[in-house]
């Protein structure tokens, strides 16, 4: 069962790339931790034995079918795990995006995957998965579990 808990963007992520990738607005932007959670970021620093780094980044997608929300989309795509859906303070408020966080234990337990690099290289899948979908079978699908 995927998480149904997400943290929207702060303001005081930073905007550290910008791109189209198979004609789609991407985006990593850098995060650092919830003041509320750098409590427990430490605990669990504690009981998994190696070191969290303090900043995290997050990859976005431009979503050109902007009737769905990233938890429409979760049955459908298969290279990240999404987190959020909505405007990003960086662009216009027209542009819808999906994207995820590298904020999990997994992610704490392999540092590599929160590098703005690495974030690009999912970010960059996650665009040609996007492309690819096709949305008159998946819309249906969609619309039958809203109802």
């Amino acid at each position: 069962m995927k998480s149904e808990i997400w943290v929207e963007p702060r303001p005081s992520g930073i905007l550290v790339d910008k791109f189209y990738h198979k004609g789609l607005l991407c985006a990593i932007v850098k995060m650092r931790p919830l003041d509320e959670l750098e409590i427990l970021n430490l605990q669990w620093r504690a009981n998994i034995k190696t070191i969290v780094p303090e900043e995290y980044h997050n990859g976005y997608v431009e979503l050109k079918e902007k009737n769905y929300d990233y938890q429409d989309l979760q049955d459908f795509v298969k290279s990240v795990e999404l987190t959020f859906s909505g405007n990003l303070p960086f662009f216009n408020k027209n542009i819808i995006f999906i994207g995820f966080d590298t904020n999990h234990v997994w992610n704490w337990k392999n540092p590599e995957s929160r590098t703005a690099e690495n974030v690009k290289k999912d970010v960059i899948r996650l665009a040609e998965e996007m492309t690819k979908m096709d949305w008159e079978i998946i819309q249906p699908l969609i619309m039958a579990r809203k109802l």
